[in-house]
């Protein structure tokens, strides 16, 4: 995981590797974490957010351009 998450908090990583790379699916996620699913959601958005800037693949709105994860 990039060194640019470390300030996001331990549940973004978390969540981008058991929904990423662990292939779980959301709810799945939100059990194992004992966390409402739509909170899971919302933070995923915010870490593939976070990545995409961190990345570079944002435009000047901020929009991201990229494959989904």
């Amino acid at each position: 995981m990039p060194m640019g998450t470390r300030g996001s908090g331990v549940n973004l990583r978390v969540i981008v590797i058991l929904y990423s790379f662990e292939d779980l699916p959301l709810k799945d996620v939100a059990q194992a974490l004992e966390t409402p699913e739509g909170t899971v959601k919302s933070r995923l958005s915010r870490a593939r957010a976070k990545l995409a800037q961190l990345l570079g693949n944002r435009d000047e709105r901020g929009h991201y351009h990229g494959e989904s994860v």
